[in-house]
């Protein structure tokens, strides 16, 4: 059996953060995923969060504005075009 991931890189921390956040992608599908314990997934959304000072209701208007919940979640480094 491999050995479960114990923490996620500066990129993975980016990557989850902006699939909750802007895709509305719930954290426990993040960490099964990531093969994290979810509470890896909530500290990095929470340190993202803050890192950027967006409160929640800015990020809700985002989705609604520009339905960002119909675009496809990509992983790091893969673009949509």
């Amino acid at each position: 059996m491999a050995d479960k991931k114990t923490a996620l890189t500066f990129e993975e921390k980016i990557t989850v953060a902006w699939a909750h956040h802007v895709q509305g992608v719930d954290q426990h599908v993040l960490a099964a995923l990531m093969g994290v314990n979810q509470g890896r997934i909530a500290e990095a959304c929470t340190a993202v969060r803050t890192a950027v000072q967006m409160p929640v209701t800015s990020i809700n208007d985002l989705r609604k504005q520009y339905d960002l919940r119909a675009r496809p979640l990509l992983p790091v480094g893969m673009t949509d075009g």
